[in-house]
């Protein structure tokens, strides 16, 4: 969707202002991301493993509220609209 922005983090997190709105979809970039925690999103998720054969980080959604999502060891695609990308920030590991 040309409306979507998709990044990688890895053993970081990736911070998204109240404004924001939509829906934000988190997969695994490999095989297994330890330590996944959403915060301040509709759905909360705490230092769960997500593995890329069976997604529980999809269609989650923006509530009005500062948020946060954090993965600590490995990779996460975090998918995203467009209208945050200016206003996200970057914590930690890579992007």
């Amino acid at each position: 969707d040309e409306n979507m922005i998709t990044t990688c983090i890895t053993d970081s997190s990736i911070f998204f202002p109240e404004d924001a709105e939509g829906t934000v979809s988190v997969f695994s970039a490999g095989d297994e991301a330890r330590g996944v925690t959403e915060r301040g999103l509709k759905y909360s998720l705490t230092n769960a493993d997500l593995t890329n054969d069976y997604p529980i980080g999809v269609s989650n959604s923006f509530k009005g509220a500062a948020s946060k999502i954090t993965v600590k060891n490995g990779s996460l695609f975090v998918v995203f609209p467009i209208e945050a990308k200016c206003r996200i920030v970057f914590e930690g590991g890579k992007r």
